[in-house]
């Protein structure tokens, strides 16, 4: 289950800033697009590991723009649903 959330972390993190509290200030920053294209999100997407090792936590979104993603996501009619048993053998459900 942590992997999966870690994959959709990552995905999300394509659509949606993914914030994480300065070292200095303590004040939620915007993590860099390409920290996020070469870190990972690890412990069910608690924790964001930089390519240089450095762990951030207490990580946010802003609801504003996760109802935007939700929206493009139903637009593109990406669905996140259980596929059930037929369609895990391969048969088209009616």
């Amino acid at each position: 289950m942590q992997a999966i959330l870690n994959d959709v972390a990552h995905a999300l993190a394509t659509m949606v800033p993914i914030y994480a509290p300065s070292t200095y200030s303590g004040v939620p920053t915007a993590l860099a697009q390409l920290d996020l294209i070469e870190g990972k999100f690890l412990r069910g997407a608690q924790v964001f590991r930089t390519k240089h090792g450095n762990e951030l936590r207490r990580l946010t979104v802003q609801r504003r723009d996760m109802l935007s993603a939700i929206s493009i996501l139903e637009s593109a009619r990406i669905s996140f649903r259980k596929p059930d048993d037929r369609q895990k053998r391969g048969i088209a459900a009616d």
